[in-house]
């Protein structure tokens, strides 16, 4: 009696738990789009967000919850795009934070 609950709980932590690595590959795709969007020479500085917002709407399909996306210039020639967010949840109470990160040099054109 006491085993089905147990089994049911840790069915749904494996459950959470591959819906978390799922949402986690969903946002490093995401910021490798945004990055390489981004660093290309001539682009609009909202076009690496947009392209990070389109990967997680197209993949994602709801599993990163509340998707904020970032991009930083630390240098003039380097740029940084970073995505973080909250897998769904299936477990009450249970949070699980995704970041990614992607960075790529700056495409400059000189005639």
């Amino acid at each position: 009696m006491v085993a089905t609950p147990l089994i049911l709980i840790m069915l749904l932590v494996v459950v959470q738990l591959a819906v978390w690595g799922w949402a986690q590959q969903v946002a490093a795709a995401a910021a490798r789009r945004g990055a390489d969007t981004a660093r290309l020479a001539g682009a609009d500085p909202a076009d690496g967000p947009t392209a990070a917002r389109l990967i997680t709407s197209q993949i994602g399909g709801g599993v990163l919850t509340d998707p904020q996306i970032t991009v930083t210039h630390t240098s003039p020639t380097l740029l940084t795009v970073t995505v973080t967010g909250t897998a769904i949840r299936y477990l009450p109470g249970l949070a699980l934070h995704v970041t990614a990160r992607a960075s790529g040099t700056r495409e400059i054109y000189t005639p």
